[in-house]
């Protein structure tokens, strides 16, 4: 999220039409909708962790991405999955709003 936002700084500031994501497409046109986008797209990831946890007590992560992404995803999209959920729920426990333990149980943080 941190990344995105300043990559958005620096695209509005110099008016880049063009960006190059680390994979797909080029963006060619409006590379700050694009941005913005991505960044509305993880803030509702987020959301749905965070409802995720509330129905749950502690959930592994491999668990959380099964309940987030589904279940039926080829075993190299859930790796793909499991990590980007990872970067998530580290954003959110130094946010304070879930908490971890060892080996990878997740929760809403206690507060």
């Amino acid at each position: 999220m941190a990344s995105l936002k300043n990559l958005r700084a620096i695209v509005e500031k110099q008016q880049l039409k063009h960006i190059y994501p680390g994979h797909g497409p080029v963006i060619t046109n409006k590379a700050v909708d694009k941005i913005d986008e991505y960044l509305r797209h993880r803030s509702e990831r987020e959301l749905q962790i965070l409802a995720t946890l509330r129905a749950d007590a502690w959930l592994s992560s491999c668990e959380l991405v099964c309940k987030v992404y589904g279940s039926q995803l080829s075993f190299i999209i859930k790796i793909s999955a499991l990590l980007n959920l990872t970067h998530h729920l580290h954003k959110l426990q130094r946010e304070g709003k879930v908490e971890a333990a060892y080996p990878a149980l997740w929760k809403i943080q206690a507060k």
